[in-house]
């Protein structure tokens, strides 16, 4: 059942062959495509409740396996099977000497990475180029003569929840220059061979603002996105569900409120946004000799951080997400 933030792709055709396949099996499995997002609030269990009430099946005859370490249900049967896929084609390449290099004429303070384009992502991307254009390295790749880049774009949800006049102007202005591209990934869609090809950029910026994959609802599914951030040794903020940070941290990781305040993971996506340009607001006032040192002082979490991510298991997260 193939999904995102939104809700479910293809919908209908879903529905038809959830009913064929309960009316011809005893058990049925729904697979949500190594993704994890939070199944209440992207509709399916709605979904699923309805077809079982209207058709008399029983909801323990369905096993839903998701890779949301967070998920639960009263009577849908869930799997969480966390899918290391992404975790262990990073741990492959040979990062050792991504040394951050303070002295480069290309060295920015951020750093951020869109593949596939959405609402929210273009609210947090755009926002950024808006403030800190020149001193932020990215990537966006969308264009408005693909259907797949205009279908998820989704304008109409950014201002739904909240985004103001000027910021919808804002996203325009910024989709009018996209995509943005690097050389070493200037093709989509972005796959496992190519999105670690934007690892080579991460000695040239300071933090890494992740979009991550799901951001609202009870859930936890950490991608490739925020394992870039942490194998390079990079500080990281994190635009994602409520709770990401304090989840990150059950595994074993450190995150950075020593140095700045991470108050941005109490809140849900519209005020995290907020949050998260004011404390890029407050990091850009910087100097690079400040950026320096404050990484210096850093060492240690960064250095713990990439200890834990290459002994991470899905042992690990089994046991700390019975």
């Amino acid at each position: 059942m193939e999904n995102n933030n939104s809700g479910v792709w293809n919908f209908e055709k879903k529905v038809i062959d959830i009913i064929h396949a309960l009316r011809n099996n005893k058990e049925v499995i729904i697979d949500l495509n190594t993704e994890g997002p939070c199944c209440e609030d992207i509709g399916i269990f709605d979904i699923l409740d309805y077809i079982c009430e209207k058709n008399l099946f029983s909801q323990n005859s369905i096993v839903i396996e998701t890779c949301n370490m967070l998920e639960k249900h009263d009577h849908y049967n869930i799997k969480k099977i966390y899918d290391l896929i992404d975790l262990n084609e990073i741990k492959k390449l040979n990062i050792q000497n991504n040394i951050k290099n303070f002295d480069s004429k290309k060295f920015k303070v951020f750093g951020n990475f869109v593949g596939r384009a959405s609402w929210v992502r273009l609210w947090v991307s755009s926002l950024l180029w808006k403030t800190h254009n020149n001193n932020l390295i990215k990537t966006f790749h969308w264009n408005n003569i693909s259907d797949f880049h205009l279908t998820h774009i989704d304008l109409d949800n950014m201002i739904r929840f909240g985004a103001s006049l000027d910021e919808i102007k804002i996203a325009i202005d910024f989709l009018s220059n996209a995509p943005y591209e690097l050389d070493q990934v200037n093709k989509f869609p972005i796959l496992s061979d190519n999105y670690s090809n934007i690892i080579e950029w991460y000695k040239y910026f300071f933090v890494d603002v992740v979009c991550e994959t799901y951001f609202s609802g009870n859930t936890f599914f950490p991608t490739e996105k925020t394992w870039r951030s942490i194998a390079t040794k990079t500080p990281f903020i994190i635009h994602g569900p409520v709770d990401f940070l304090r989840n990150l941290r059950k595994l074993g990781f450190k995150t950075f409120e020593k140095w700045w305040s991470e108050e941005y993971d109490d809140y849900g996506h519209e005020a995290r946004i907020e949050k998260i340009i004011e404390l890029t607001d407050e990091i850009a006032k910087y100097s690079t000799d400040e950026l320096y040192d404050m990484y210096e002082d850093m060492s240690e979490v960064l250095e713990h951080n990439c200890r834990v991510f290459n002994e991470l298991s899905e042992d690990d997260f089994q046991r700390v997400f019975k």
